[in-house]
């Protein structure tokens, strides 16, 4: 089983996961159907000092992101849609 991170918005009644964290490359954030059904859903990766290195829009509930480009440390990644937003911190190793 894959290291990650499973977060229930409980206020909004919405899953997530998050795998592998920390990661070498390839990170997956999962999404159920009640975030599918959100408009504008957007995920973000910024660095530490806050500039965004990576963004798309979030057609399906499942993405596959790259890290394996970007040097090791910590990114968060961020999820929003039209009333959501949440983040996560990622160890690219």
């Amino acid at each position: 089983q894959k290291k990650g991170d499973v977060v229930e918005d409980k206020e909004a009644g919405i899953n997530f996961t998050l795998t592998p964290n920390p990661t070498a490359g390839k990170i997956t954030l999962s999404t159920d159907e009640a975030f599918g059904e959100k408009e504008e859903k957007k995920v973000f990766v910024y660095d530490l000092s806050g500039n965004v290195v990576y963004s798309k829009e979030l057609v399906e509930g499942e993405i596959e992101i790259d890290l394996s480009r970007f040097p090791q440390g910590a990114y968060i990644i961020k999820l929003t849609a039209k009333d959501f937003a949440h983040d996560w911190k990622v160890v690219k190793m």
